[in-house]
């Protein structure tokens, strides 16, 4: 269930959830005057292309370089609906399949313009986003699927594709609902992301969907379902499994998540009623702590929150040398043996 290096997918750690917001870049207008970037919120922290506008979906389109936005027009309503305007934004609908362009005049009656696409939906995905807002998981731990402990919350988001397979902006083109089972509830947020939240006295499978795109089927277990626990270091993008070695970077501070899997393969999202409790000898060449100051790191809203979780701590490896390191959670302990090098 653990390569020995798993592929990066590394949020920094301390963001806010705003700068989950994708756009960083986006794209210049047509004279040049005016810059456009697609404030959809995805996963992402930057895209600089304009991509197509899903069918059916709405689109926030901030505009820089004007001087307060005063007229805002559509070459074309049936395929671009202009649903509003501010000071510096934009928000559109897409009606029909096509490409419109947006025009925008500001108050110095400078005047600039853009193309937007709108394609129709042809796929989608839905992508798992279990841990924190802040920092992410590699998705490789969830190749089997996944499972929910009782009450355990987890993001999900939804990618649409058009027909030759390009990734598609905007949110809203259809809703959030739970197809089958009941032993969790769903909820949508900005964007077209939502929150799958476990029951916590029913188990079994759960299917959400996303219009008539997308689905994912998940199952809520009991804690004994757990059938091995690993650890993974967010910080260096290495993980082991109970029993065996894990090799650490010295004079680092790592996060490290405890992960969990059922016996066929599945990863266990949701810490349970039993929060993790590390503990190593005094003599180690390695701390553990659940207090973020201690480990030297910047205390934050989004350290204490991720901290909270039941399923992490930071490891601090201060000098060469290994030593066993256990884990308690859930009634079990489990044994690493950590070299720090």
């Amino acid at each position: 269930m653990f390569a020995q290096t798993l592929r990066l997918r590394l949020a920094v750690v301390g963001l806010a959830i705003v700068a989950l917001t994708a756009c960083e870049i986006g794209a210049l207008g047509k004279t040049g005057k005016f810059n456009f970037r697609d404030r959809t919120p995805t996963p992402t922290s930057s895209r600089s292309e304009l991509r197509p506008l899903a069918l059916g979906a709405r689109m926030r389109l901030q505009i820089s370089g004007a001087d307060r936005v005063v007229e805002v027009k559509s070459s074309d309503n049936d395929i671009l609906e202009i649903l509003d305007f501010g000071d510096d934004f934009v928000e559109v609908r897409g009606g029909r399949p096509g490409i419109a362009t947006v025009e925008v005049r500001d108050l110095e009656d400078n005047e600039d313009a853009i193309d937007v696409e709108v394609a129709e939906i042809h796929s989608g995905a839905v992508k798992l986003l279990p841990w924190d807002p802040a920092v992410s998981l590699p998705e490789d731990l969830w190749a089997e699927g996944a499972a929910l402990l009782p009450g355990a919350p987890v993001r999900v988001f939804v990618e649409l594709r058009d027909a030759n397979g390009g990734l598609l902006t905007g949110a809203g083109a259809a809703q959030w609902q739970i197809t089958r089972g009941n032993p969790a509830m769903v909820h949508s947020e900005q964007g077209d992301f939502a929150t799958l939240r476990a029951m916590t006295d029913v188990t079994g499978a759960v299917d959400v969907r996303y219009g008539e795109w997308a689905s994912v089927r998940l199952e809520v277990v009991q804690p004994e379902a757990v059938a091995q626990v690993g650890l993974y270091s967010q910080s260096q993008d290495v993980g082991a499994n109970a029993g065996e070695s894990l090799a650490l970077d010295v004079s680092r501070s790592h996060l490290m998540h405890v992960t969990a899997f059922t016996a066929d393969g599945r990863y266990i999202i949701g810490a349970g009623t039993d929060p993790v409790d590390p503990d190593a000898d005094a003599a180690a060449p390695f701390t553990v702590t659940l207090d973020a100051a201690a480990a030297g790191e910047e205390d934050s809203e989004d350290l204490a929150r991720i901290l909270s979780n039941g399923r992490a701590f930071y490891l601090n490896a201060h000098s060469v040398g290994q030593d066993a390191l256990t884990v308690a959670w859930q009634g079990q302990q489990y044994d690493f043996e950590i070299v720090v090098r």
